[in-house]
C-alpha cells in the first residue's frame, strides 16, 4: 500500500524553517507569511492593492495554519487512529 503522505513526511523529514509561522505586516503596501515570531524569514509575500488580495490573504492564512508542528501533529494523530482501528479490526477477526 502506498503512503499518500509520504510527500508531506518527506517535507517535514526535510526540515522546515521552524516557527512560529505568522501572517504579518512587510512593509506598509506588503503583507506574508513570516517565520521566527519577528517575521524575519518571509516565506510568502503579496503586495496591497494586487487584485488578488483576498485570494492572497487567504492563502497566506492557511499556509500559516497548515505549519510544519501542526501537520506532524495531525499526522502522528492519524497514523495512531489508524493502529488502533487496525488493532480493533484484528480482534474481530
Amino acid at each position: 500500500m502506498t503512503d499518500q503522505y509520504k510527500a508531506l513526511r518527506d517535507a517535514l523529514a526535510a526540515g522546515p524553517l521552524e516557527g512560529p509561522w505568522a501572517f504579518a505586516p512587510y512593509t506598509k503596501s506588503s503583507f506574508g507569511l513570516g517565520t521566527r515570531g519577528d517575521c524575519a524569514t518571509y516565506l510568502v509575500k503579496c503586495q496591497y492593492g494586487d487584485t488578488r488580495d483576498e485570494k492572497c490573504i487567504a492563502d497566506v492564512r492557511y499556509i500559516a495554519a497548515a505549519n510544519p508542528e501542526t501537520v506532524a501533529k495531525l499526522l502522528a494523530e492519524r497514523d495512531a487512529l489508524a493502529e488502533s482501528i487496525s488493532k480493533t479490526e484484528g480482534e474481530k477477526s
